[in-house]
């Protein structure tokens, strides 16, 4: 998780020198002043999002249409009127639905029942997840980012932290990662141009060490790379390019021993970069090329492993899925392999009509926010169909949604898979679909 924010280049390694202090600013918090702007609540208290579908209207269209897709049978759906009033994330074995004007987080099984659920402060707040708990970064103007580790199974709390000396606010360094064995990786602003990086512990919140890192630029990511080798650094990918945004003025990455925090490698002096993900214990780059983009592939040690020019007309949608790189250009959809940053692939788009206007992504639309609906197939939300792509051939499929006029009725904003479970938001309603084996 890179904080919740998307909820992740030419150039020879530097050695510089970087000031970083070991400084003691992980507090371990106990009591009800913990996290005391949110509340764990039961399953009777959580609203219920999904009911039967409905037969008939709207709704009742979209549902038949997923009916007669191949990924499952249909098991809930919610209506409503545009605006976005359904977000539903994927956790390990549950999904996170909440509504607009609810302050109620619910935790919901693969029946859809609410288990437990968390009353959320007017703050913003940032999530992450491993196998077994909930990781809620809570955002407050007045005081240090606060960790809190909840069990996804009945949601108790079980350690709350906070972390650095200073508010840590959504454009600031932030980001967490899960290590092996149950720790923590927290990244928290700091005084100045530097992030605060802990690692803390996973049975009880307490930090095994705290490290002021500078030589990471906006610290968009945070990630594990194998062999107790860790990264910071990067900025969005919305930034890269960006003119109101300077570049960094040293390292665009930094590397870090996960086991002590002392930092390594150091990347990218004053460039625009963005980290796309981690593969085979690769760090993948989109960077700032002039007006264009290339792409870059670093090994755990910061040595560059192959660069390339990304095609003409790609713009900044990249993602790392079913272990391809793939670019969203101005023609169609391309696949990099990451071993080589050759390309595997090039689908042009195909055409849309009716209904559309000639468009074929949804607004809003991100390569990286759509789900694997298994281990080789990108699931793509688009105006007409949902579409699954085989990222090693690139090859389309197509499974039509309904069309209402020139209206963007059934246009989806968010998929989900989690577990046995599709969930596929539209601007008129929600439709669950349980999974076929």
């Amino acid at each position: 998780m890179n904080a919740g924010r998307r909820w992740v280049a030419a150039g020879v390694a530097l050695a510089v020198l970087v000031a970083v202090a070991v400084v003691l600013v992980v507090r371990h918090l106990d009591g009800p002043g913990c996290g005391g702007d949110e509340a764990r609540v039961g399953a009777s208290e959580v609203p219920r999002v999904f009911e039967a579908p409905p037969a008939a209207g709207r709704l009742g269209r979209l549902a038949g249409a997923l009916d007669r897709m191949p990924f499952g049978r249909v098991v809930g759906a919610v209506g409503y009127d545009y605006g976005q009033w359904l977000t539903v994330g994927a956790l390990p074995g549950r999904l996170a639905a909440w509504t607009k004007g609810n302050a109620v987080v619910g935790f919901l099984g693969a029946d859809l029942r609410p288990r437990w659920g968390l009353r959320q402060a007017q703050l913003q707040h940032a999530w992450d997840a491993d196998a077994t708990h909930f990781f809620e970064l809570e955002l407050a103007k007045d005081r240090p980012l606060q960790v809190s580790s909840y069990s996804l199974a009945d949601g108790r709390r079980l350690w709350c932290a906070s972390v650095g000396e200073v508010p840590t606010r959504y454009a600031d360094p932030l980001g967490t990662a899960a290590l092996p064995g149950g720790d923590l990786l927290v990244l928290a602003d700091a005084p100045g141009p530097a992030g605060t990086l802990s690692r803390i512990r996973g049975d009880d919140g307490s930090a095994r060490w705290t490290r002021t890192l500078t030589g990471i630029d906006r610290g968009d990511f945070l990630g594990d790379l194998g062999d107790g080798v860790g990264v910071a650094g990067g900025r969005p990918s919305y930034e890269l390019g960006d003119a109101d945004v300077p570049a960094p003025s040293g390292p665009a990455l930094r590397g870090f021993d996960e086991a002590t925090g002392r930092p390594g490698w150091a990347w990218g002096d004053g460039l625009e970069v963005h980290v796309v993900g981690v593969s085979a214990g690769r760090l993948l780059l989109e960077q700032a090329d002039g007006t264009a983009l290339r792409l870059v592939a670093l090994d755990r040690r910061g040595r560059q492993v192959w660069t390339t020019p990304a095609p003409a007309g790609t713009n900044a949608d990249v993602a790392l899925a079913g272990g391809m790189l793939v670019l969203r250009t101005d023609r169609g959809l391309e696949g990099i392999d990451p071993t080589t940053g050759r390309r595997a692939w090039r689908t042009p788009y195909p055409s849309v009509g009716h209904g559309t206007g000639g468009q074929l992504f949804p607004y809003g639309f991100a390569l990286d926010a759509q789900p694997m609906i298994d281990a080789h197939h990108l699931l793509l939300g688009t105006t007409t169909a949902l579409r699954t792509l085989d990222t090693r051939t690139g090859r389309l499929r197509s499974y039509a949604l309904p069309i209402d006029g020139i209206n963007t009725s059934f246009w989806p904003y968010q998929l989900t898979v989690a577990g046995s479970l599709l969930v596929v938001a539209t601007n008129i309603g929600a439709v669950a679909v349980r999974r076929a084996d």
